[in-house]
């Protein structure tokens, strides 16, 4: 709203301020998957991590520990957490070509 209001007092033409309005929108667009991919990425990357922690003590630990078992249940939900968040970060992704896509086409 606050655009149409300086686009009002500067005198812009109604036909430009729309394109400009739907240019921001798609500028938001993209801002926000990437927003959405890092997030996801920053996710994976630590479930990875955690996930390479676990494995190590897991090699010190006799298999019949209850430790060994906690931990080994522990892997098993990382490895579901990267699938999922791997899955997610695809599709961010595929967003995130879309909208730049549709910025680059679209003409001034």
């Amino acid at each position: 709203m606050e655009l149409k209001r300086w686009a009002s007092t500067v005198g812009m033409a109604e036909e430009i301020r729309d394109r400009l309005q739907k240019r921001i929108a798609k500028l938001v667009d993209v801002d926000g998957f990437q927003v959405q991919e890092s997030k996801l990425t920053q996710a994976k990357e630590k479930a990875a991590s955690e996930q390479n922690r676990i494995r190590t003590l897991i090699g010190v630990l006799n298999r019949e520990d209850e430790l060994h078992a906690r931990y080994l249940k522990k892997l098993f939900t990382l490895e579901n957490e990267i699938e999922s968040a791997s899955e997610e970060l695809n599709a961010v992704r595929k967003k995130l070509d879309q909208s730049k896509s549709r910025l680059m086409e679209e003409r001034w």
